[in-house]
This record gives C-alpha cells, structure tokens and sequence, in this order.
C-alpha cells in the first residue's frame, strides 16, 4: 500500500484526476482524496500516527475547576471521566497533575457505576412531580 500512495501522489502532481488515478492504482476514489490531502496538508504520505491532532485541555474541564473553586472545593473534588483516549492523553494527565485535581479510577464505558445519573434521575422525577408549564418554569423547577 506505500508504493500505492507514493505513486497515487505522483499521478496526482502530473495532473491526472481523482477518477483516473483510482482506475489506474485500482483503490477507491475516497482512498485517493485521502492520500492526497494528507499529502497536502503535511507534504507527506508516510503514516502520521499521532500528529495532526493534538489533545488539548478542554475548556470545559477548566471551567469544572473554575467551578469547584467558587465553592470553596478546590482540592476536595474528584474529577471523573469515561477513559476516552481524549481524556487519557498526556497532556490531560500533566494538567490534572499540575493543578492537583484528583482523578477517580474509572473502568471504561462504565455508564453503570456513575453516579452522575443518579442525580440526573432524581431530578428527573422531582420536576415531573412540579409539572411545568412552560420552559421558563422548567428552568426555575431545575434551579430550585
């Protein structure tokens, strides 16, 4: 498959189209898109395993953060999360260690043991014992 994408690169530059290049290497016309746009966004074909997408600490897990410390919780919470690979990477991990933020040993796609549903639950049946009307009561039945 690397001569493949070396020469579908190849055939690329001489002008041939996407079509031609797929009958002539006999792959798929979206194989051929692919190879190309690596080619042009890296100027490479190689195998770029890990690069191109880099984890970033999501906003969202700083705001948790942000959160917890208005509450006067900064060291006393536990961040929980599903093992996603986007959750396990390095640089997550260095963050999380950097700002002291304890982490739950979690098993993956464990929806069973969160506790977070319990809570969605419980919500749940409390609003639909008030019966709102309208959404301004549901966000006022939800606040409360």
């Amino acid at each position: 498959m690397a001569k493949t994408k070396e020469l579908t690169e190849a055939a690329h530059k001489s002008g041939k189209g996407y079509k031609t290049i797929s009958k002539c290497f006999e792959v798929p016309v979206a194989t051929v898109q692919s190879i190309i746009k690596k080619y042009k966004t890296y100027r490479t074909v190689k195998n770029l395993r890990g690069r191109g997408r880099k984890p970033k600490v999501t906003p969202v897990l700083a705001r948790r953060r942000q959160s917890a410390e208005k509450l006067g919780l900064a060291h006393q919470w536990t961040f929980q999360h599903d093992n996603d690979p986007k959750h396990t990477a390095k640089v997550v991990k260095k963050w999380l260690a950097d700002k002291n933020i304890n982490v739950s040993q979690w098993p993956s796609q464990s929806p069973d043991l969160n506790p977070i549903e319990n809570l969605w639950r419980e919500l749940k049946i409390r609003v639909m014992a008030r019966r709102p009307s309208n959404l301004k009561e549901l966000e006022l039945i939800a606040k409360d």
